[in-house]
């Protein structure tokens, strides 16, 4: 079973730009005509399953097969444990920094000048 990428600093930065694919899914009332068992789910199709109607995009460098899987079954109706949902792919914009770099850097010199001027004061004295 495939398990999500720890939690790295490259995780931080990727995931402040989140655009992408993503995942929603919703329970459905009753079996539909077409659908695939999730007898083998991984720990992303679970997070997705556990939180319905809510988008989840995945992490780095493959954290699931789902898009493979609806894919392959021609279908994102799904039964797992006895029920049945529905999981759609979406597009998902994120935030990006990109916008605000310049003005990031020109308060991080700012900081750097006021911090470098206060430690010279002090050894001034």
């Amino acid at each position: 079973m495939a398990g999500l990428t720890s939690f790295t600093i490259a995780d931080i930065i990727l995931s402040i730009d989140r655009s992408g694919m993503g995942f929603i899914a919703m329970k459905l009332n009753r079996e539909p005509e077409i659908y695939f068992v999730g007898d083998d789910p991984d720990p992303f199709f679970i997070m997705v399953i556990e939180n319905l109607e809510k988008t989840f995009v995945p992490g780095l460098f493959g954290d699931t097969n789902l898009d493979e899987l609806i894919a392959f079954h021609n279908t994102g109706n799904v039964e797992y444990l006895g029920e049945f949902y529905s999981i759609g792919m979406v597009f998902v914009k994120g935030f990006s920094l990109e916008p605000y770099l310049l003005q990031f850097t020109f308060v991080g010199w700012i900081i750097l000048i006021f911090v470098g001027f206060k430690i010279f004061k002090k050894d001034k004295k």
